[in-house]
């Protein structure tokens, strides 16, 4: 189940309590790149980085759903079927990642305070520059299924 949204919208969907929570108790404040404990079933990564115009491989998660949030900046965010793809790596299970190759996939324009949010059968490639490498930063929470 994947969904594209905006963050205002976010109240729409009960099971990003945690996330809109996390949202209201951090608002105006420029947390640093890393890793932020939500409780026991969640986290959030701050990240910062260029988007990239190479494309790399799909990544796949079995433990955690992703939620993607585009805090400042644009990318791509290519996303495929995991029927439709190829196994590249063995799966992870202390990072929780597998990687694949795809030939074919579904491109989501991800803007300023949009938000993505991918299950184990959304395989993505994030990172992806809309025209040309450029700054990105987000948070990408981790909510154990």
């Amino acid at each position: 189940m994947m969904i594209l949204d905006d963050i205002k919208n976010l109240s729409n969907y009960p099971c990003l309590k945690k996330v809109q929570a996390f949202l209201e108790e951090n608002a105006g404040k420029d947390l640093e790149k890393g890793k932020y404990p939500i409780d026991d079933d969640c986290y959030v990564s701050v990240s910062a980085y260029d988007t990239k115009e190479d494309l790399g491989l799909f990544e796949g998660h079995l433990k955690y759903i992703d939620v993607q949030l585009v805090l400042d900046g644009e990318e791509y965010i290519q996303v495929c079927d995991k029927r439709d793809a190829t196994v590249e790596t063995d799966y992870n299970e202390t990072k929780d990642v597998q990687f694949f190759s795809a030939e074919k996939w579904h491109n989501f324009y991800v803007g300023k305070n949009t938000f993505l949010l991918l299950d184990e059968q959304d395989l993505h490639r994030p990172c992806v520059a809309v025209t040309k490498s450029a700054p990105v930063k987000k948070y990408i929470f981790k909510i154990k299924k």
